[in-house]
């Protein structure tokens, strides 16, 4: 991809598996933008200089819950299993080599999910979403 490849779905259950090949890849980073309304996001970057995965929970909804980032060290492939609720992300990075988790508190609407790039280009290998089943229902 170049730039960003939007998956639509107003889902608020999902997971989300993508795995991006970094053999060839021009981009300085990677990731993925679980989009919300009116500018309010989750992103996941994946920065190729550093070897850092950032997740940016700063415009996340009702309170803001800030930045984390992990050093991860990848030079082939880089693999992402996202778990997304009402009220939550889970991300496992390259098979469990690193874990992050962190409260979201999005808006009702949902635009669906952004694969994005920066400044490059990235082959996807996989992005494959499947809807969760709710617990309480």
């Amino acid at each position: 991809i170049s730039e960003s490849y939007l998956i639509e779905t107003k889902e608020d259950l999902l997971e989300v598996k993508a795995v991006f090949d970094l053999t060839n890849c021009s981009a300085q980073s990677v990731g993925l933008k679980i989009r919300g309304v009116n500018q309010e996001e989750t992103v996941l970057t994946y920065h190729l200089d550093k070897q850092q995965l950032t997740l940016d929970c700063s415009k996340s909804g009702k309170v803001e819950d800030g930045v984390r980032n992990t050093i991860l060290e990848t030079n082939k492939e880089l693999s992402l299993r996202v778990f997304i609720d009402r009220s939550s992300i889970e991300i496992f990075a390259n098979d469990g080599q690193t874990t992050m988790t962190s409260r979201i508190y999005p808006n009702e609407d949902r635009l669906g999910i952004e694969l994005f790039t920066e400044k490059g280009d990235v082959q996807v290998k996989e992005i494959t979403y499947w809807n969760l089943q709710d617990i309480w229902k």
